[in-house]
């Protein structure tokens, strides 16, 4: 399985990103430290590459997502205990979330939240109606829970 990796670009624009997004980072860290305390706890345990720092704690990875995941699927390189959490932005109309063995369809909008374990649940997004969407999806890899990669917990 590929370990996540640091891009060039991100390493050259996630010093600004990560200024202006302070707050919600910070409001995303109180929600899993309050919802998922014992996850969040195994989540900060997760390990990183020597020199990548956590930039979105409890979470060691972020997706910039444009558009819509439309088949069904698992997220096969996320941790079976842990929930990944997906905020939409955007201005549209449709592409719910379509929790598919939950019997769930979630019409998340814009700068709401939506936290499930995503290598369990079958999941994919309704078409939109209208507009254009993205979304922000903050996991943590399976591989970062391996004991024989060279890492730190910084």
């Amino acid at each position: 399985m590929k370990r996540p990796q640091v891009t060039r670009e991100t390493n050259e624009h996630a010093r600004v990103w990560m200024e202006r997004n302070q707050e919600l980072f910070k409001i995303l860290d109180m929600y899993m430290k309050r919802e998922f305390p014992a996850m969040y706890s195994k989540y900060l345990d997760s390990k990183l590459p020597i020199g990548v720092e956590r930039m979105f704690p409890p979470f060691n990875c972020c997706a910039i997502n444009f558009g819509l995941s439309k088949e069904a699927h698992y997220d096969k390189s996320d941790p079976h205990f842990g929930h990944c959490v997906v905020i939409p932005f955007g201005t549209y109309i449709g592409g719910e979330v379509d929790l598919e063995e939950c019997d769930a369809e979630v019409d998340v909008q814009p700068g709401d939240l939506i936290s499930f374990v995503a290598s369990d649940i079958l999941h994919k997004n309704m078409p939109l109606r209208s507009g254009q969407r993205w979304s922000l999806t903050f996991f943590t890899d399976a591989t970062s829970f391996y004991d024989n990669m060279t890492v730190n917990k910084a």
